[in-house]
């Protein structure tokens, strides 16, 4: 739960020419989570979406099916975990979807390297990786 930053991720129809990506998890009463999700537009206006999402099952917290348009769902995997909960390997149910997430806007670059080893064990084409600091460029100057 709480706020995780958008380090890098796999281009998507509902992301692109957005940067500054940010998403915020509460934990609601009923055990459903509330995500709220911000990123500013190549205009410098900053768009929201929200969505609900819940664990399918209570005994493997690694994935959440989530809907930002009820009554679709779509599973998220949590595929790595840093152990104090600073990043997150996060990905579709296929190969098409992909984010490395943080609680800082940036992280370490040997931190970054090593999670994209991981993607790559995991046999996903990070070559297709937009980084925070390139989309931003690419994004103003669109």
């Amino acid at each position: 739960m709480g706020k995780w930053y958008e380090i890098a991720r796999f281009e998507t129809s509902f992301q692109r020419g957005k940067f500054d990506s940010q998403a915020d998890y509460v934990l609601l009463d009923d055990g459903t989570v509330s995500i709220t999700n911000s990123a500013t537009d190549k205009y410098g206006n900053r768009t929201k979406a929200t969505a609900k999402g819940y664990a399918p099952d209570p005994n493997d917290p690694s994935k959440l099916r989530i809907s930002f348009f009820r009554p679709f769902y779509a599973d998220y995997l949590i595929l790595a975990l840093d152990p104090n909960y600073q990043w997150a390997l996060v990905a579709g149910s296929g190969k098409d979807y992909l984010w490395i997430l943080s609680r800082t806007p940036t992280l370490p670059e040997d931190t970054i390297n090593r999670i994209i080893a991981t993607a790559e064990k995991l046999e996903f084409d990070t070559s297709r990786l937009i980084f925070n600091s390139k989309f931003t460029k690419v994004a103003l100057s669109d």
